[in-house]
């Protein structure tokens, strides 16, 4: 969440500047957005945002006197098989690696945003998250672990499939790294 007063009052050039840096930082953008969106963008800011908006793979929310800004659900990248013993980057943000002993080392896995279906199968298996203070746009985009149509993991949001009190045998990282 930004403040958007110091975006407002700074000059045009370092308020454009910084706004572009947070949207490649929340994106894993290697380039900025392109300069007439963002001059929009820092306009509508500046005006007091109204509604959300989109831009470079991003949300953009007024959201309790800030901005949020996450990423869009459309555009994060598309699952990517993981297997035990690597890490990978996904969708230009996020290291993960998978680790693990026994029988969880097999299965195909594969790491993918969490999504609606993946946040419900979340709350039905531990329906104290339901409760976490996670805007549900950012909830939806975080890397999930899945085994089939099934979500093992959500190292976020501190998730995993193991019952209580059991040692895991499957471990996954997940590293912000933009």
């Amino acid at each position: 969440v930004v403040d958007p007063g110091p975006l407002a009052t700074a000059a045009p050039e370092i308020s454009l500047r910084a706004l572009s840096r947070v949207l490649q930082c929340v994106a894993g953008a290697e380039y900025p957005p392109r300069f007439e969106r963002l001059s929009r963008l820092g306009e509508a800011i500046a005006a007091g945002l109204g509604s959300a908006r989109t831009l470079s793979g991003c949300r953009i929310v007024p959201w309790g006197g800030g901005i949020m800004v996450c990423r869009e659900a459309a555009a994060t990248a598309p699952p990517l098989p993981l297997t035990v013993g690597t890490s990978r980057r996904w969708d230009g943000r996020f290291t993960v690696g998978l680790s693990a002993s026994g029988e969880a080392r097999r299965g195909d896995h594969t790491v993918a945003r969490l999504g609606l279906g993946g946040w419900r199968q979340v709350v039905t298996a531990r329906p104290e998250l339901g409760e976490t203070a996670l805007p549900a746009p950012v909830r939806t985009v975080l890397p999930a672990l899945w085994r089939s149509d099934r979500v093992i993991s959500v190292p976020h949001l501190d998730f995993d499939r193991s019952p209580a009190g059991a040692r895991p045998r499957l471990r996954v990282s997940t590293r912000f790294q933009p």
